[in-house]
């Protein structure tokens, strides 16, 4: 039963999704609309996959209780999992039109933001150095680009939050949204780069007391014994 009405309440949000995809499409165009292209293309497949089992179930050839049981956990995963990624998607747009609305304010956040990540540069610079001096080159090979790669993000968001003003000075708050969400998306990764290179440092620390640590209770291991 529950197999059942899942597949029937899938199918009506593969219908409602095609919808809301092509008006998304109409107001912000194919690349920023392509996740939910694939999200929707995806769910579609799980979905026929689940219509194929319950046609198989249906079938004049019966198949037995344990296999039955096993088809039917399998379409109640199948649309489970498509619902999710539909939610998922539904999500993400949700914000970008909350973002097209409130976009003024996002742009001077993201501004904002990304001038705080800049000012992280020297010190994040500072911590890689150290751990060149402290550990093998081996040891943080890891983060060795971790900067470079996180100024050149901070430099795609300063572009995008000129591309934002620019759309918004114009009027297009669809496109600023867009470009808005680029530059945040920018923002957050460079500031998981400079993170990464404080992580290493801390698992390094925290692994090079494990040798002296192991050192000190053998030797007193054999001064007992």
């Amino acid at each position: 039963t529950r197999a059942g009405s899942l597949l029937v309440q899938l199918d009506d949000s593969l219908k409602t999704s095609e919808q809301e995809l092509g008006f998304a499409v109409a107001q912000f165009g194919d690349d920023a609309t392509k996740d939910f292209t694939a999200v929707l293309a995806s769910a579609k497949a799980k979905v026929a996959q689940a219509f194929t089992i319950k046609q198989q179930l249906d079938d004049a050839q019966p198949e037995s209780v344990a296999d039955k049981r096993a088809l039917t956990t399998h379409i109640i995963q199948l649309c489970e999992a498509a619902d999710a990624e539909l939610d998922s998607q539904a999500d993400a747009f949700d914000a970008l039109r909350q973002l097209e609305k409130n976009a003024p304010d996002a742009l001077a956040t993201v501004v904002a933001d990304t001038a705080a990540a800049r000012a992280a540069v020297a010190g994040a610079t500072a911590a890689l150095s150290a751990l060149h001096e402290k550990y093998s080159a081996v040891a943080s090979a890891p983060v060795n680009d971790n900067v470079t790669q996180a100024m050149k993000l901070l430099d795609f968001a300063d572009a995008a939050a000129t591309k934002a003003k620019a759309s918004l000075d114009s009027g297009d708050s669809s496109a600023a949204a867009i470009a808005v969400r680029t530059a945040q998306s920018s923002v957050g990764q460079a500031g998981q780069l400079f993170a990464a290179i404080d992580t290493l440092a801390a698992g390094l620390a925290e692994a090079s007391t494990k040798p002296d640590a192991a050192v000190a209770d053998t030797t007193q291991d054999i001064a007992a014994a």
